[in-house]
């Protein structure tokens, strides 16, 4: 299932799936994704809040209070399942990536696909934070440019000149 997704968009994956653990969730639905990339440390994700200027303090509190309202159980469960939320979430966003002419799906296209979402405290986090699909774009095109998610580490090399480099022009 997740062959064509980045590395780090596995990553993201796997912390929402830690979220859960701890949460005392069994099911994974979009809001520990939401959560996984906001408390993330990989740079393009980073990079994709910033220009979309989050508070990211005001924006993780209102993602931990909306999976404090998540269904608990008592026991820690091994097992851990995708929400049929979840599951649309990853195919809208192999949709957002195929409309955009990318092989891969990285947090970007899941990030859009999750503006299209109904659920409630979901749809309330994004549209309190004026996330729209227009300002995603925007973003990743600031961000990346012209270049496309063409492989699995693709999102890794996002402003990679800035990262390495001083602009004169800008000293």
């Amino acid at each position: 299932m997740f062959d064509n997704f980045t590395d780090s968009t596995k990553e993201l994956i796997f912390n929402a799936q830690n979220l859960a653990l701890e949460n005392h969730n069994t099911i994974i639905e979009p809001i520990h994704i939401l959560s996984s990339m906001a408390l993330s440390n990989i740079e393009s994700i980073n990079l994709l809040f910033q220009e979309l200027k989050l508070n990211t303090n005001l924006f993780n509190q209102d993602l931990k209070n909306a999976l404090k309202n998540l269904a608990k159980v008592d026991e820690i469960q091994s097992k851990i399942y995708f929400s049929k939320n979840t599951l649309s979430l990853f195919e809208k966003a192999s949709e957002q990536a195929k409309n955009l002419k990318d092989k891969f799906i990285s947090a970007e296209h899941i990030l859009l696909a999750l503006v299209g979402t109904d659920n409630s405290d979901l749809k309330r986090i994004i549209e309190k934070y004026q996330i729209t699909e227009n300002k995603i774009l925007l973003a990743m095109k600031n961000i990346r440019g012209d270049k496309k998610v063409d492989n699995k580490n693709a999102d890794e090399d996002y402003k990679i000149i800035e990262k390495y480099s001083i602009d004169l022009t800008k000293l």
